[in-house]
């Protein structure tokens, strides 16, 4: 998400510096990173970044946010990677903070905070919707939850929601109907980021609006 105030990368998976690259965003414009859970497609590109930030020479500090364990995961990472930025010393300020679940943290740019609200169990921990304010703006996110009453909830007060929606029924894709009574649900803009379908009802006041990869959008 860019704003005037900075500029905040929601996950940061093994494969995240090529996809920025192929969007046209450069990683030393980002003033934060945020992680929604502790599972590798979500941060498994944080190390990378890091030492990518200290190859590059970078010099404007870098905030790194997730839920409890991305500290340690972010130590062994770097440990692995370590012989790539032997010899090149940080010039960066770098401030890894873990969030306790619907607490505020702030991004360290301007009054932006993010907040963490759990949307879905695993059996390997939680994974988090995420709350950014950000240049005066509210934007919720979340990838797959359990069900929409976790979305509806991490909407309230919200300019827009992004999200991929709503497990389906054991765990499959998002059901159309489902996803369609999300959207009635919320008072909020919602902006899917995959397909869902064209089985679902749409109600006239509130189509179903997709973002695709590499693509903006406007809050």
């Amino acid at each position: 998400m860019q704003a005037d105030e900075g500029a905040v990368l929601v996950d940061c998976g093994p494969s995240a510096l090529g996809q920025m690259r192929r969007a046209g965003i450069y990683p030393s414009t980002l003033d934060a990173v945020a992680a929604t859970d502790l599972r590798p497609d979500r941060i498994a590109g944080m190390a990378v970044l890091v030492n990518h930030a200290r190859l590059t020479r970078r010099e404007r500090p870098l905030v790194l946010v997730g839920p409890e364990g991305l500290r340690h995961h972010l130590e062994t990472s770097s440990r692995v990677l370590s012989p790539v930025t032997t010899g090149v010393p940080r010039r960066f300020a770098l401030h890894t903070m873990e969030a306790l679940p619907a607490s505020e943290v702030p991004l360290g740019f301007g009054t932006s905070t993010i907040s963490l609200i759990e949307v879905a169990r695993w059996t390997t921990g939680s994974s988090y919707g995420v709350v950014l304010r950000v240049g005066g703006r509210v934007i919720a996110y979340s990838g797959l939850s359990d069900g929409i009453d976790p979305l509806i909830a991490l909407a309230e007060g919200a300019d827009v929601l992004v999200t991929a929606g709503p497990f389906g029924q054991g765990g499959s894709a998002p059901d159309p109907s489902v996803t369609a009574a999300l959207v009635e649900r919320v008072a909020c803009r919602v902006v899917f980021t995959r397909e869902i379908g064209e089985r679902a009802h749409r109600p006239p006041a509130a189509p179903l609006e997709v973002v695709r990869e590499s693509r903006t959008f406007v809050v």
